[in-house]
């Protein structure tokens, strides 16, 4: 039996932390918790389940040529890049370059403290992504 089996990184469960004490409702924080574990159903997860071809159906479904990732979805594709810039702007934040959804929470937690909680500024940034997720 392996021991490192269900041990979480230290900056991993900083994050899970942020969504679990959010006051949003229990299914954007399961959401949450799915995105920061990479357990959502992109269709990277469903090609690695053999649900769907890889050949065919991994590319983004918001037109990318590019494999759906969690992280592709929610950071680096097109349309998230376009949301991200508009809450970057409505909050007074510089744009980082986005590459990990974990990390990056944990970034907007850190440069946000000025406007409010961190459970606040973690309902912010879960939002946009159930928002991204739902559409």
């Amino acid at each position: 039996m392996n021991p490192v089996v269900g041990l979480v990184e230290p900056r991993t469960q900083e994050a899970l932390d942020i969504v679990w004490n959010s006051w949003l409702p229990s299914k954007v924080r399961i959401f949450g918790w799915r995105l920061l574990k990479d357990c959502l159903p992109t269709r990277e997860q469903l090609v690695k389940r053999g649900i769907i071809d890889g050949n065919v159906d991994s590319f983004c479904v918001f037109g990318c040529q590019c494999q759906e990732s969690s992280n592709h979805l929610f950071l680096s594709c097109h349309v998230a890049v376009a949301v991200w810039e508009k809450i970057h702007t409505w909050l007074e934040m510089d744009m980082q370059p986005l590459v990990d959804c974990c990390e990056d929470l944990l970034h907007s937690v850190d440069m946000l403290q000025k406007i409010g909680s961190t459970r606040r500024v973690g309902a912010i940034w879960l939002t946009v992504c159930w928002c991204i997720w739902r559409h």
